[in-house]
């Protein structure tokens, strides 16, 4: 990646929420593999979900937490509810994390032609992961990013993009998101991306950088 780049040419906020947007397909993903359980197996479906899983979450979550957070944060009074929704959305995200790398490593089993031993008891966990994610996405959709919006300065989106330069694989984990989704049929993201107009709401950001430069 070009060391030179100049943070300011990312749209933080707008890659959170196109990043929510495709997670919300990663939540169809494993809808669909819970429904088409035990008789239909997609091992590159699975492979797909798996790597996602693996390495999109816990990425996205740290993101948010070593990023986007703090510079809410220091915008609350000590007294706001808001800061105890922040932690309250820290404690979510180390639960998915480790739901989703026991999802992942059932995936993978199963893709590798392991013994499906419990259906229901498989569907059910991932049909707990993916309505949590959605309810935690949608909240965040609804509350987290208006009020980033409303509070954060240029300083703070120019501190987010930062973050995001020196992590690299945070656009790697964009654009795995986006091929499990044009697994599944989705050229562009189905889901309204809030504060992105809608030339931006398919492909990468117009402002992000290419992957030549990643």
């Amino acid at each position: 990646m070009n060391a030179q780049l100049d943070e300011k040419i990312i749209n933080p906020l707008g890659l959170i929420e196109l990043d929510h947007c495709w997670q919300l397909v990663l939540c169809d993903a494993l809808e669909n593999i819970a429904d088409q359980l035990p008789t239909t197996i997609d091992p590159r479906l699975y492979a797909l979900t798996s790597e996602v899983l693996k390495k999109v979450i816990s990425h996205h979550n740290m993101l948010e937490e070593e990023a986007l957070f703090p510079v809410i944060i220091k915008h609350l009074d000590a007294e706001s509810n808001l800061r105890n929704a922040v932690a309250q959305l820290k404690i979510e995200h180390e639960t998915d994390g480790e739901h989703a790398l026991e999802i992942a490593h059932e995936l993978d089993r199963i893709a590798a032609g392991g013994l499906m031993a419990n259906p229901e008891m498989i569907g059910y966990m991932l049909r707990g992961f993916f309505e949590s994610l959605r309810r935690h996405i949608n909240w965040e959709n609804q509350t987290i990013l208006p009020l980033a919006h409303e509070l954060l300065s240029q300083n703070d989106l120019n501190s987010i993009s930062n973050w995001i330069i020196h992590h690299p694989e945070t656009f790697r984990c964009s654009r795995l998101l986006k091929e499990l989704g044009r697994h599944i049929g989705h050229r562009d993201c189905p889901y309204q991306v809030p504060y992105i107009p809608k030339s931006e709401h398919s492909g990468d950001l117009k402002d992000t950088p290419s992957n030549d430069n990643i």
